[in-house]
């Protein structure tokens, strides 16, 4: 049983937690259910699925109709010489019996070919053995499974892009709410500094810097509803869904678990579709190398024909026929090219091994990479947090100083400012926090699909 610790992201009861975290997999399954790459790769899952029943198809008799029609002229003339054969013999025998009992025979022709002919027969062909037939399909079945898996590692990364475009919204939506609040301080404040200049308390300059600094952030609030617009778009994007419809959000998940390192390693490489689908391709480049040798023996087939023949189209008992057969067929010599198709099919083996040994490291190296980076957000975030924290109270003590005319605009501006930086990191840090685990599940596999 795999032991876990939790990283912690936001105080809000869980309940509020609960509803969030069911509206964004309503997303999900919104997502899944009608993104039109995911309706690609099932596309070509289902067209592995219908090559495979046409490799079992292979396993099941062939019967076909076959009719035949033939109107010839000309072509080779067959002598058979009758009257030679027994003309010597009927002579004998009218001598010895002193009749004319037996007549004279004329030597005969005939063309080879008949001036009418058809032929209407059922062909009925089963394999007796064909051990390519049974490796076909075992080869199509795992390449079945392996385009199944690769539409599970599709689903798995559209999981994961899709809560990062419903993180990168609710980060807009963040920074606009911290704009909004930046703007009515600047804003009491230019109110401030013109009442101060009215009653001389105060000079021009100290107005002009109040509107340079609501200036920049109309330049800030345009690069955030820029950055909104660009993450809506996105998100609708993913889900298949008209452009501007609007997206609902609210606080991010209180808790995230996570497992230790070692075992997000371990999970990480049993887990994940791309193993499983390396798997079943590494065993369909054995089943065509056993193909591949297995072409060196005999095959036997089994056919069987019944039809009608003759001059006229009559379907009588006197004009049917049948065969039964059976046929063997076995190349003994065909240039090497046996042994060149073992030894590429040993070589594509050898390929998809080395494929999946290597893949297997990369897997383990990113689960161990985005453990390490969701530990950072979670430290980042609690550093971020602090720094509000400080931020807030020098603002609100140098702007308590402010009113009472003790501090000077500069300083009162100088912690707005690092008021506002400590806002935005903390914005960032929940939504690096928040992607930082939706890489991590998507490298662990520790997302777990609602099947409804």
């Amino acid at each position: 049983m795999m032991a876990c610790t939790c990283v912690l992201l936001a105080a809000a009861g869980m309940h509020a937690a609960n509803g969030q975290e069911k509206l964004l997999e309503a997303y999900i399954r919104e997502g899944l259910e009608s993104n039109l790459a995911l309706q690609q790769k099932e596309a070509d899952y289902r067209k592995s699925l219908l090559a495979l029943d046409q490799a079992r198809s292979y396993f099941y008799p062939a019967l076909r109709l076959q009719a035949r029609y033939t109107r010839a002229e000309g072509g080779r003339i067959i002598d058979f010489p009758v009257g030679d054969l027994l003309n010597p013999v009927y002579n004998t025998l009218n001598l010895l019996t002193g009749s004319d009992q037996f007549p004279q025979i004329e030597n005969q022709s005939f063309r080879f070919y008949r001036e009418k002919e058809h032929e209407t027969k059922l062909e009925l062909i089963q394999p007796v053995i064909r051990p390519e037939i049974a490796y076909q399909y075992r080869i199509s079945r795992s390449l079945s499974r392996a385009a199944r898996a690769d539409v599970e590692t599709f689903r798995r990364r559209l999981v994961a892009d899709i809560k990062t475009a419903w993180y990168g919204y609710r980060k807009a939506l963040g920074m606009e709410a911290l704009v909004e609040e930046t703007r009515n301080l600047l804003e009491e404040n230019l109110r401030v500094n013109r009442k101060l200049l009215e009653n001389h308390k105060t000079t021009i300059d100290a107005v002009y810097r109040c509107e340079a600094e609501l200036a920049a952030l109309d330049q800030k609030e345009a690069e955030v509803e820029k950055e909104k617009q660009m993450a809506a778009g996105y998100f609708n994007f993913l889900l298949n869904r008209e452009p501007g419809t609007p997206i609902e959000t609210g606080t991010l998940p209180a808790v995230f678990p996570v497992l230790t390192l070692e075992e997000s390693a371990a999970r990480a490489r049993e887990a994940r579709e791309e193993m499983e689908m390396l798997d079943h391709s590494v065993t369909a480049s054995h089943l065509a190398v056993k193909m591949q040798r297995a072409n060196a023996f005999p095959t036997v087939t089994a056919v069987v024909d019944y039809g009608f023949q003759g001059e006229e189209y009559r379907f009588t008992r006197d004009d049917d026929f049948m065969l039964a057969s059976l046929v063997l067929s076995w190349d003994l010599f065909r240039g090497f090219g046996n042994r060149a198709g073992i030894k590429q099919a040993l070589v594509e083996k050898e390929k998809w091994e080395t494929r999946r040994e290597e893949a297997g490291r990369e897997i383990m190296l990113e689960a161990e990479q985005a453990w390490y980076e969701l530990e950072a957000a979670r430290k980042s975030l609690e550093a971020a947090r602090r720094q509000k924290l400080s931020a807030a109270e020098v603002f609100r003590q140098i702007d308590r100083r402010y009113r009472e005319g003790i501090a000077s605009q500069i300083e009162w501006m100088e912690a707005r400012h690092r008021l506002t930086s400590a806002g935005e990191n903390v914005v960032q840090a929940e939504f690096d926090l928040a992607v930082s685990y939706a890489r991590y599940e998507r490298t662990t596999a520790s997302y777990v699909f609602d099947i409804k």
